[in-house]
């Protein structure tokens, strides 16, 4: 039996049309990065693969980090 693992975003209203999710490891290297539009409220993740441990999660607009948050995924 297969469980999957999701790490799901919410995102609130914003002014923009779409925006850049990035997660990082925390060696700095990128391992996920997605657009998101303006009209998506949820975004999910399938994290079964990774490690655990802490991530960065970023959200860059116009090339500047419109916010961030660290997140643990334990076994």
């Amino acid at each position: 039996m297969q469980v999957w693992q999701l790490f799901n975003l919410t995102t609130v209203y914003h002014q923009w049309h779409s925006a850049i999710l990035e997660i990082y490891d925390l060696f700095g290297k990128k391992i996920f990065s997605k657009e998101v539009l303006q009209s998506e409220k949820e975004v999910a993740v399938d994290v079964s693969l990774w490690s655990s441990g802490m991530y960065v999660v970023r959200l860059v607009y116009n090339n500047q980090t419109a916010g961030s948050v660290k997140i643990i995924i334990e076994p």
